[in-house]
């Protein structure tokens, strides 16, 4: 049996993801590091709450990507949870963020990107890891 192949109670195996949610109108709010640091925390705290693992987490300046684990649940649930937690939390932190750029609108667009890791984990984990670093996903 392969050592990275998680147990739970009544399966047991991986479902890996990578997942990336951008902000409403491409707004640059990362740029900030306390935006960043919050949004950080809230994701690995929400994370933590709902039992997936969030194994890298990386920021540009107008979107997130992340390497996660979502166990048995669906993208579209970790998404909405991840997506509402996140932005209700940091618009509340921040208020002049959601005056400033989101003209009381929601923080994320509602679209997401996600794909399973595949046989590109270690080149996709380079590229969320490096996020706002002026690399390419080439270069890995």
């Amino acid at each position: 049996m392969r050592n990275d192949l998680i147990r739970r109670s009544s399966s047991i195996g991986r479902h890996m993801m990578h997942v990336s949610f951008k902000v409403k109108y491409c707004h640059k709010i990362f740029q900030y590091e306390r935006v960043e640091s919050v949004c950080r925390n809230i994701f690995l705290q929400a994370a933590k709450d709902i039992g997936i693992d969030i194994q890298e987490l990386g920021f540009d300046k107008d979107h997130v990507h992340m390497i996660v684990d979502i166990g048995l649940r669906s993208i579209p649930e970790v998404a909405k949870y991840l997506k509402g937690r996140s932005g209700y939390k940091i618009l509340k932190t921040f208020p002049w963020l959601k005056r400033r750029y989101f003209w009381n609108s929601g923080l994320w667009n509602p679209a997401i990107y996600f794909d399973s890791l595949g046989n590109n984990e270690n080149r996709l984990r380079n590229y969320v890891k490096h996020q706002g670093i002026q690399m390419k996903l080439d270069a890995y």
